[in-house]
């Protein structure tokens, strides 16, 4: 999830907002990135987020990458795992998320 600031130094999330053209939830106008959280289901490793139901897709996610770049990168995945139909090896359950 991403973390907007204000001015005024209070801290939003990204459901604060929602834009009705693009049909997605935003920090609000008056917000810039601040930081992300990311759910404990979600890993990273070697600086890298990963798909949470296939775990082959990844995106650069380390502190080498910038706030802006993590805020696009943050958005593969989440569409990534709308798409994304693979097997849990631990459960053996079928995902499809189309």
């Amino acid at each position: 999830m991403k973390i907007g600031k204000t001015k005024a130094g209070l801290f939003r999330p990204e459901q604060h907002s929602y834009n009705d053209t693009t049909g997605s939830y935003f920090i609000g106008s008056d917000a810039t990135l601040e930081t992300f959280w990311l759910p404990e289901d979600h890993e990273l490793e070697d600086d890298i987020l990963s798909c949470r139901i296939c775990k082959d897709f990844g995106v650069p996610f380390g502190t080498e990458v910038d706030v802006k770049m993590k805020g696009r990168n943050l958005e593969k995945p989440r569409r990534h795992e709308l798409a994304c139909t693979a097997v849990d090896d631990n459960s053996n359950e079928v995902y499809d998320n189309g």
